[in-house]
Protein backbone atom coordinates (compact mmCIF):
# COMPACT_ATOMS: atom_id res chain seq x y z
CA UNK A 1 0.00 0.00 0.00
CA UNK A 2 1.41 3.33 -0.73
CA UNK A 3 1.46 6.26 1.71
CA UNK A 4 -2.08 7.94 2.09
CA UNK A 5 -2.71 12.08 1.54
CA UNK A 6 -5.27 14.03 2.22
CA UNK A 7 -6.32 16.51 -0.82
CA UNK A 8 -8.14 19.42 0.14
CA UNK A 9 -9.62 21.12 -3.24
CA UNK A 10 -9.96 24.71 -3.34
CA UNK A 11 -13.78 24.74 -2.60
CA UNK A 12 -12.58 23.33 1.33
CA UNK A 13 -13.45 19.44 0.48
CA UNK A 14 -11.00 17.54 1.74
CA UNK A 15 -11.05 13.84 0.93
CA UNK A 16 -7.95 10.73 1.25
CA UNK A 17 -6.00 9.18 -2.06
CA UNK A 18 -4.26 6.12 -2.06
CA UNK A 19 -0.90 7.38 -2.58
CA UNK A 20 0.15 4.74 -5.35
CA UNK A 21 -2.68 5.85 -7.50
CA UNK A 22 -2.08 9.25 -6.45
CA UNK A 23 1.55 8.40 -8.12
CA UNK A 24 0.45 7.21 -11.03
CA UNK A 25 -1.84 10.28 -11.59
CA UNK A 26 0.55 12.19 -11.49
CA UNK A 27 2.48 10.90 -14.04
CA UNK A 28 -0.46 10.90 -16.79
CA UNK A 29 -1.26 14.55 -15.38
CA UNK A 30 2.88 15.54 -16.63
CA UNK A 31 2.01 14.37 -20.11
CA UNK A 32 -1.44 16.06 -20.39
CA UNK A 33 0.70 19.21 -22.03
CA UNK A 34 2.73 16.84 -24.42
CA UNK A 35 -0.46 16.36 -26.65
CA UNK A 36 -1.72 13.43 -25.09
CA UNK A 37 -4.94 12.68 -23.34
CA UNK A 38 -5.93 9.82 -21.22
CA UNK A 39 -9.17 7.98 -20.98
CA UNK A 40 -9.68 5.81 -17.75
CA UNK A 41 -11.97 3.66 -16.46
CA UNK A 42 -13.69 3.08 -13.26
CA UNK A 43 -15.90 0.06 -13.13
CA UNK A 44 -17.62 -2.21 -10.31
CA UNK A 45 -16.42 -5.84 -10.14
CA UNK A 46 -20.24 -6.31 -12.37
CA UNK A 47 -22.45 -5.05 -9.51
CA UNK A 48 -24.21 -1.26 -8.22
CA UNK A 49 -23.97 0.47 -5.30
CA UNK A 50 -20.34 -0.40 -4.86
CA UNK A 51 -18.53 3.40 -4.46
CA UNK A 52 -17.28 3.17 -8.24
CA UNK A 53 -18.72 7.20 -9.02
CA UNK A 54 -17.17 8.50 -5.27
CA UNK A 55 -13.81 7.00 -6.48
CA UNK A 56 -13.70 8.24 -9.81
CA UNK A 57 -14.77 11.92 -8.58
CA UNK A 58 -12.19 11.67 -6.43
CA UNK A 59 -9.80 11.05 -9.31
CA UNK A 60 -11.36 13.56 -11.58
CA UNK A 61 -11.27 16.29 -8.90
CA UNK A 62 -7.55 16.09 -7.59
CA UNK A 63 -6.46 15.91 -11.57
CA UNK A 64 -8.58 19.16 -12.31
CA UNK A 65 -6.44 20.40 -8.63
CA UNK A 66 -2.89 19.51 -10.07
CA UNK A 67 -4.08 20.61 -13.78
CA UNK A 68 -4.77 23.85 -12.31
CA UNK A 69 -1.68 24.36 -9.50
CA UNK A 70 1.14 22.97 -12.13
CA UNK A 71 -0.20 24.53 -15.48
CA UNK A 72 -1.96 27.65 -14.26
CA UNK A 73 -5.21 27.09 -15.43
CA UNK A 74 -8.26 27.86 -13.97
CA UNK A 75 -9.68 25.20 -11.42
CA UNK A 76 -13.03 23.88 -13.46
CA UNK A 77 -14.71 21.26 -11.05
CA UNK A 78 -18.38 21.08 -11.01
CA UNK A 79 -21.42 19.33 -11.98
CA UNK A 80 -22.14 21.69 -15.14
CA UNK A 81 -18.96 21.07 -16.43
CA UNK A 82 -17.23 17.99 -15.54
CA UNK A 83 -20.31 15.38 -15.28
CA UNK A 84 -22.38 13.29 -18.21
CA UNK A 85 -24.76 11.30 -18.15
CA UNK A 86 -25.10 10.34 -21.59
CA UNK A 87 -23.38 10.20 -24.86
CA UNK A 88 -24.84 12.77 -26.10
CA UNK A 89 -23.69 15.16 -23.19
CA UNK A 90 -20.63 13.46 -23.13
CA UNK A 91 -19.94 15.05 -26.73
CA UNK A 92 -20.75 18.28 -25.99
CA UNK A 93 -19.25 18.67 -22.93
CA UNK A 94 -16.05 17.75 -23.90
CA UNK A 95 -15.86 19.95 -26.30
CA UNK A 96 -17.35 22.71 -24.22
CA UNK A 97 -14.56 22.17 -21.76
CA UNK A 98 -11.99 22.25 -24.54
CA UNK A 99 -12.47 25.92 -25.13
CA UNK A 100 -12.36 26.89 -21.82
CA UNK A 101 -8.60 25.23 -20.73
CA UNK A 102 -6.03 24.81 -22.73
CA UNK A 103 -5.76 21.12 -22.18
CA UNK A 104 -6.06 18.60 -19.06
CA UNK A 105 -9.98 19.04 -19.07
CA UNK A 106 -11.84 16.87 -16.51
CA UNK A 107 -14.57 14.56 -17.25
CA UNK A 108 -16.23 12.04 -16.35
CA UNK A 109 -18.75 9.72 -17.85
CA UNK A 110 -20.81 8.11 -15.52
CA UNK A 111 -23.12 4.69 -15.98
CA UNK A 112 -21.42 4.80 -19.30
CA UNK A 113 -21.98 0.72 -19.73
CA UNK A 114 -25.46 0.82 -21.06
CA UNK A 115 -24.88 3.50 -24.11
CA UNK A 116 -21.45 2.03 -24.88
CA UNK A 117 -22.51 -1.08 -25.21
CA UNK A 118 -24.56 0.32 -28.23
CA UNK A 119 -21.45 0.78 -30.40
CA UNK A 120 -21.44 -2.77 -30.85
CA UNK A 121 -24.56 -1.61 -33.55
CA UNK A 122 -24.34 0.71 -36.19
CA UNK A 123 -27.39 3.17 -35.15
CA UNK A 124 -26.87 6.94 -35.05
CA UNK A 125 -25.87 7.12 -31.30
CA UNK A 126 -23.42 4.86 -31.83
CA UNK A 127 -21.36 6.25 -34.51
CA UNK A 128 -21.45 9.64 -32.52
CA UNK A 129 -20.22 8.02 -30.44
CA UNK A 130 -17.17 5.46 -32.54
CA UNK A 131 -16.66 9.38 -33.89
CA UNK A 132 -16.20 10.87 -30.89
CA UNK A 133 -13.59 8.18 -29.65
CA UNK A 134 -11.87 8.17 -32.93
CA UNK A 135 -11.20 12.24 -32.45
CA UNK A 136 -10.97 13.27 -28.80
CA UNK A 137 -7.89 12.73 -28.52
CA UNK A 138 -7.25 16.26 -29.93
CA UNK A 139 -8.74 17.79 -26.72
CA UNK A 140 -6.40 16.81 -25.08
CA UNK A 141 -8.85 15.68 -21.71
CA UNK A 142 -8.69 13.39 -18.92
CA UNK A 143 -11.93 11.37 -19.54
CA UNK A 144 -13.19 8.85 -16.75
CA UNK A 145 -15.52 6.11 -17.95
CA UNK A 146 -17.73 4.99 -14.72
CA UNK A 147 -19.88 1.31 -15.25
CA UNK A 148 -20.28 -1.32 -13.28
CA UNK A 149 -18.99 -3.92 -15.44
CA UNK A 150 -15.40 -3.83 -17.17
CA UNK A 151 -16.31 -6.94 -19.20
CA UNK A 152 -19.34 -4.96 -21.06
CA UNK A 153 -17.05 -2.51 -22.84
CA UNK A 154 -16.54 -3.09 -26.47
CA UNK A 155 -12.95 -4.57 -27.07
CA UNK A 156 -11.76 -1.18 -29.00
CA UNK A 157 -12.20 0.91 -25.58
CA UNK A 158 -11.73 -1.72 -23.36
CA UNK A 159 -8.00 -2.76 -25.02
CA UNK A 160 -7.14 0.40 -26.88
CA UNK A 161 -8.44 3.25 -25.88
CA UNK A 162 -8.28 3.51 -22.66
CA UNK A 163 -4.92 3.81 -20.53
CA UNK A 164 -5.67 2.15 -17.26
CA UNK A 165 -8.71 0.24 -15.02
CA UNK A 166 -9.49 0.55 -11.24
CA UNK A 167 -11.83 -1.88 -9.96
CA UNK A 168 -14.10 -1.16 -6.88
CA UNK A 169 -14.60 -4.08 -4.94
CA UNK A 170 -15.70 -5.26 -1.57
CA UNK A 171 -12.95 -6.43 1.00
CA UNK A 172 -13.56 -9.75 2.82
CA UNK A 173 -16.27 -8.68 5.02
CA UNK A 174 -18.40 -6.74 2.53
CA UNK A 175 -17.13 -3.12 3.17
CA UNK A 176 -17.02 -0.77 0.83
CA UNK A 177 -13.95 1.22 -0.30
CA UNK A 178 -11.49 -1.16 -1.19
CA UNK A 179 -9.94 -1.42 -5.04
CA UNK A 180 -7.45 -2.81 -7.75
CA UNK A 181 -5.55 -1.16 -10.35
CA UNK A 182 -4.71 -2.01 -13.34
CA UNK A 183 -2.22 -0.60 -15.90
CA UNK A 184 -2.49 -0.82 -19.92
CA UNK A 185 -0.63 -4.53 -20.05
CA UNK A 186 -2.43 -6.06 -17.52
CA UNK A 187 -6.07 -4.72 -18.18
CA UNK A 188 -5.94 -5.95 -21.68
CA UNK A 189 -4.69 -9.49 -20.01
CA UNK A 190 -7.82 -9.18 -17.89
CA UNK A 191 -10.48 -8.60 -20.70
CA UNK A 192 -9.21 -11.31 -22.74
CA UNK A 193 -8.76 -13.88 -20.04
CA UNK A 194 -11.77 -12.84 -17.69
CA UNK A 195 -14.46 -11.45 -20.11
CA UNK A 196 -15.94 -15.49 -21.02
CA UNK A 197 -16.71 -15.72 -17.21
CA UNK A 198 -16.43 -12.28 -16.15
CA UNK A 199 -13.79 -13.69 -13.85
CA UNK A 200 -11.91 -10.22 -12.22
CA UNK A 201 -9.05 -12.45 -11.01
CA UNK A 202 -7.79 -13.52 -14.71
CA UNK A 203 -5.10 -11.02 -14.19
CA UNK A 204 -2.81 -9.74 -11.48
CA UNK A 205 -3.32 -6.12 -9.98
CA UNK A 206 -0.76 -3.90 -10.33
CA UNK A 207 -1.87 -2.80 -6.64
CA UNK A 208 -4.49 -2.40 -4.57
CA UNK A 209 -5.92 0.57 -2.40
CA UNK A 210 -8.59 2.34 -0.16
CA UNK A 211 -11.06 5.07 -0.95
CA UNK A 212 -13.37 6.78 2.17
CA UNK A 213 -17.15 7.87 1.12
CA UNK A 214 -16.10 11.47 0.44
CA UNK A 215 -18.09 13.75 -2.36
CA UNK A 216 -16.54 16.13 -4.14
CA UNK A 217 -19.27 17.85 -5.10
CA UNK A 218 -22.46 18.44 -3.82
CA UNK A 219 -24.19 15.17 -3.40
CA UNK A 220 -27.55 15.56 -3.16
CA UNK A 221 -26.96 17.45 -6.70
CA UNK A 222 -25.55 14.70 -7.82
CA UNK A 223 -28.09 12.41 -7.21
CA UNK A 224 -30.60 14.57 -8.44
CA UNK A 225 -28.76 15.10 -11.99
CA UNK A 226 -27.91 11.15 -12.04
CA UNK A 227 -31.59 10.32 -11.44
CA UNK A 228 -33.37 12.88 -14.03
CA UNK A 229 -31.00 11.41 -16.62
CA UNK A 230 -31.39 7.72 -15.82
CA UNK A 231 -35.40 8.70 -16.04
CA UNK A 232 -34.81 10.68 -19.01
CA UNK A 233 -33.17 7.38 -20.92
CA UNK A 234 -35.84 5.24 -19.32
CA UNK A 235 -38.35 7.38 -21.39
CA UNK A 236 -36.37 7.03 -24.67
CA UNK A 237 -35.75 3.45 -24.88
CA UNK A 238 -40.46 2.92 -24.02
Amino acid sequence: MGETSVIELPNGVKFYLDGYLRSNLDLFIKKLKMDYDFVIIVSGSGTVRIGKSVLAQQIGAYVAKRVSERFKQPFIWNLEDNFAFTGKELIDKAKKLSKKLDFGGVLIYDEAGGELQTMKRWTPEAKALIDFFRECGQLNLFLILVLPDFFDLPKGIAIARSMALINTRFDDHLNRGRFSAFNFRQKKFLYLQGKKMCDYTKAKPNFHGRFTNAYTIPELNYRKMKREALETNIKAFK
